[in-house]
């Protein structure tokens, strides 16, 4: 589609990676329902650091309840909770902290962490240590991407880097990829940054397999990108796919199957309202009236299904909901000089235009070996395979536009079994209809 509408996702979650430490929140000993009997109270609480400054921006999660919030300019902080509850409080830069209500009101300090800096960040065709870089450089781990329900990498960069702006152009089964761009326009032509897939520029990341993400980083400013040199101008993201890991052999397994729901689609008026605000409007502009008295009559009477029919074109064209599901196997492993990975991962989206010519499925598989040869040589070989079906209006036009735009007084069916929309088609092109020249 080419507006923008926005659909909700709920989704079911199935994981058999990891289990004690990647099990769904809704299964977390901490889910709360021995206390939802208990009445929540109001918690207030100053975040500091161990000088004794405010810390703004602090993200106070309470574990058992799933509620968030942040503290204000001045450290302070509000969230429902009650005693013996656990809440964390996070912050980039510092060590995050877990600690149990005691009271209604906390004092937190919070300690600054070293660990931070050291983290290596993908910048160029290298690496550097956070504490040495001296570009603008955000970053996001793959772990981010995988805890989310999402179609392609662009929807999980949404909100989780700073000056990326992700625009959703399109939710069509298998074209939602958005719009990337970084610290804004700066150009009236192509706008869109460098895409460097594993140090090859000018790949396409929305066909990858988001659970074959290692991490990504996003570069910014001139100095960060300035080894690309003008494809860089827009800014440039980094994907770095995963890579297998010295151990025993790790099979991991992961799915989910949800349901999308359109949550803002428009509603109309019926075909009687219609016709009497199109004479208000044919009356303000010094014109005489569309539609006559008995026009109206009979659609209000319903008594010509064929001309003066009462069609919502929203729920004849619309869904309530969708399918979508994915499936991802991995297999890792390896000694201290050679390693392995292998992936296959399957997404299906269904779509939310009535009929099965709306759907898409993308199948990707990788394969990734490194090995080192007499310490000296290092030999890393990555194959992927993407097989994606995306399925649409061959005309290529808008469902929820053409719904839009088409009178409530067009039938979906006449009454001789012929399609009112094809009707109305002809009609429009030749700029006249029968209630016209009447």
């Amino acid at each position: 589609m080419k507006k923008n509408y926005a659909f909700l996702s709920i989704l079911m979650g199935l994981s058999l990676c990891s289990w004690a430490d990647s099990r769904p929140a809704f299964l977390s000993e901490n889910l709360g329902l021995k206390h939802s009997v208990y009445k929540q109270e109001t918690i207030r609480g100053l975040v500091q650091s161990s000088t004794g400054e405010s810390i703004a921006g602090a993200s106070i999660r309470n574990l058992s309840t799933g509620s968030t919030v942040q503290s204000d300019a001045e450290g302070r902080f509000e969230i429902a909770g009650q005693v013996g509850q656990q809440l964390r409080i996070s912050i980039i830069g510092y060590e995050t902290q877990t600690l149990s209500i005691s009271s209604s009101t906390m004092n937190v300090q919070l300690a600054a962490s070293d660990e931070a800096l050291e983290e290596v960040v993908v910048v160029g065709y290298g690496t550097q240590k956070k504490v040495n870089l001296t570009g603008a450089v955000a970053t996001l781990g793959g772990e981010e991407l995988e805890s989310r329900p999402i179609a392609n990498i662009g929807q999980g960069l949404q909100g989780q880097l700073p000056g990326l702006t992700i625009k959703n152009n399109n939710t069509g089964p298998g074209d939602s990829a958005p719009q990337i761009r970084i610290r804004g326009i700066g150009t009236w032509g192509d706008a869109n940054p460098l895409i460097v897939i594993d140090g090859i520029p000018g790949g396409n990341m929305n066909i990858l397999n988001p659970d074959d993400i290692e991490n990504i980083s996003v570069l910014k400013d001139a100095a960060s990108s300035s080894i690309y040199g003008v494809r860089g101008a827009n800014g440039v993201i980094l994907v770095t796919t995963k890579k297998g890991k010295s151990g025993a052999p790790s099979l991991n397994f992961s799915s989910y199957y949800g349901w999308q729901t359109p949550t803002a689609l428009p509603k109309f008026l019926g075909s009687v309202d219609y016709m009497i605000l199109q004479n208000e409007a044919n009356e303000n502009a010094g014109q005489g009236p569309t539609y006559s008295e008995e026009q109206i009559e009979i659609a209000r009477n319903g008594s010509d299904p064929n001309y003066f029919a009462n069609t919502n074109w929203i729920d004849e064209v619309y869904k309530k909901s969708a399918p979508q599901q994915n499936y991802n196997l991995s297999l890792q492993g390896g000694s201290d000089k050679t390693s392995y990975y292998a992936s296959y991962g399957y997404l299906g989206e269904g779509g939310l235009v009535i009929g099965d010519n709306f759907k898409a499925g993308r199948h990707n598989a990788r394969l990734r070996m490194s090995t080192e040869i007499l310490d000296r040589v290092q030999l890393d070989g990555n194959l992927g395979y993407v097989d994606r079906g995306t399925y649409g209006s061959a005309s290529g036009n808008d469902p929820l536009s053409m719904a839009t735009s088409i009178r409530p007084l067009v039938p979906v069916h006449f009454t001789n079994g012929s399609w009112g929309l094809s009707w109305w088609a002809e009609q429009s092109s030749s700029y006249c209809n029968r209630w016209w020249y009447e």
